[in-house]
């Protein structure tokens, strides 16, 4: 299996076992809090009624009723979420430039303006998430901001049916038009979008991201390892490990696995413990948490790109998450 491959497969199964156990962390937690309730219930002592003296007040309640009108500037007016939603497109785009930059750069693909604009779109997919997230509720702007990303999506299309001449793309031994480029590759980058909408959803979002952190790093040390075996030494390390110490090739795949999956986790334990500082220290809020799991799951998509060209360079791809 090729990293790319491993990559996927590593993301394909972080995903189910991730939401399994971010339920069963939440239940667990429901559980717990519901028997406090009853403890705290049966032991509580009555309670004794106020013997306090009333006292009349020395001057009466005085209450001032004032109307916020829109001044010259409407300072009373603005919406505090567009700044943020400004940094959340500003945050995108610059991922997605980064990202096609590197891409390019180790595929050896030729920078065509349509083609540079459309991956562009495609791996800034996830703005669309954010925003929507950030306007929870607001039926109206998540489908304004659904029909924008739409729009430039179809017209990237119209452009590159009308301009270039372009292979026809195959996906899956179905041959699609020169002008659904674009569409067919904001498909394959969207397709993530499944684990990352089920981790925003209220029901998980208190600790799905965290949770969804640590087993995807897990779960990629246990489908990364085994691929060492492939190399020089690991081929090596293997005849040794089975003439010396007698184990088959079944317990070497076991243990070479559990070892990647023990390392990852270590790191996974990491991840987790910084996000924990960092919401602690107030430096990151729950929506920060959700967002920024989106954007490495992205991250992870850019490298399984640039893995399938550059090999073990396809660590390059965190770098757009790092801006």
């Amino acid at each position: 299996m090729n990293l790319q491959g491993a990559l996927l497969m590593a993301f394909v199964i972080a995903g189910p076992f991730a939401l399994a156990l971010a339920l069963a962390i939440l239940n667990s937690y429901r559980s717990a809090i519901r028997r406090a309730m009853r403890g705290a219930s049966a032991d509580a002592s009555p309670s004794r009624p106020d013997i306090t003296p009333r006292r009349a007040p020395a001057a009466r309640l005085a209450c001032a009723t004032e109307r916020l009108s829109r001044d010259r500037r409407g300072a009373h007016s603005s919406d505090p979420s567009l700044p943020a939603a400004a940094v959340h497109v500003a945050g995108g785009v610059t991922f997605g430039l980064v990202a096609t930059i590197l891409v390019f750069g180790f595929s050896g693909i030729e920078f065509l303006p349509i083609r540079f604009a459309a991956v562009v779109l495609g791996y800034a997919w996830p703005t669309v998430l954010a925003l929507n997230i950030l306007w929870t509720g607001d039926r109206t702007r998540q489908a304004a901001v659904v029909a924008v990303y739409a729009a430039g999506l179809i017209a990237l299309c119209l452009w590159m049916g009308l301009t270039t001449k372009s292979r026809p793309v195959v996906v899956s031994g179905v041959t699609l038009p020169v002008f659904l480029n674009p569409a067919a590759f904001w498909a394959l980058t969207a397709a993530p979008s499944v684990y990352l909408l089920v981790f925003a959803s209220r029901r998980v979002r208190a600790v799905g991201p965290v949770v969804l952190t640590f087993v995807a790093f897990l779960t990629a040390g246990a489908v990364l390892a085994p691929s060492l075996i492939g190399t020089s030494l690991g081929w090596r390390a293997t005849i040794w490990a089975m003439t010396v110490i007698g184990l088959s090739a079944f317990g070497v795949f076991a243990l070479v696995t559990l070892a990647g999956a023990a390392v990852g986790a270590v790191l996974g334990w990491f991840g987790v413990q910084t996000l924990a500082r960092a919401y602690e220290s107030r430096r990151e809020s729950a929506h920060g948490l959700v967002t920024d799991t989106i954007w490495l799951i992205q991250s992870l998509m850019v490298c399984s790109s640039i893995a399938r060209e550059a090999g073990c360079w396809g660590v390059a791809g965190l770098v757009p998450f790092a801006t």
